[in-house]
């Protein structure tokens, strides 16, 4: 006993045994994303709301505002991706906003549902 404590004391000592530093990984973060998206409240699916991206992308807010839970809201947001927990939106990714501001409702860029282009003229 008294020899395994001569050989790992000084490592402890020096430091060479030290567990390794904590990623960003480990406290539930992995990047950071940001686009322009309109607010979605699914209350039926999970009394959630969600960030339907205009590229398509489905993101679900932990910490969104009440300013902006208001369906239609058309909004530009910085957020982490998150690890943990789990989305309870199927095919939504969990993320932790880090800014957020409205844009004006004309900025949507993806044409309606149903949309079926300009008429042709005769």
């Amino acid at each position: 006993m008294s020899c395994l404590l001569r050989v790992f004391l000084p490592c402890f000592a020096l430091g060479l045994l030290s567990p390794p530093p904590a990623s960003a990984a480990q406290f539930g973060f992995r990047q950071e994303v940001s686009a322009r998206a309109t607010v979605q409240f699914l209350g039926a699916a999970s009394g959630k709301y969600a960030l339907l991206a205009d590229n398509g992308a489905v993101f679900e807010p932990t910490n969104l505002k009440r300013i902006y839970q208001v369906d239609g809201t058309r909004v530009r947001f910085t957020a982490k991706l998150m690890v943990r927990p789990a989305p309870q939106i199927a095919g939504a990714r969990v993320v932790r906003i880090t800014s957020i501001r409205s844009l004006p409702a004309s900025s949507i860029r993806t044409p309606p549902a149903g949309y079926r282009g300009i008429p042709k003229r005769p």
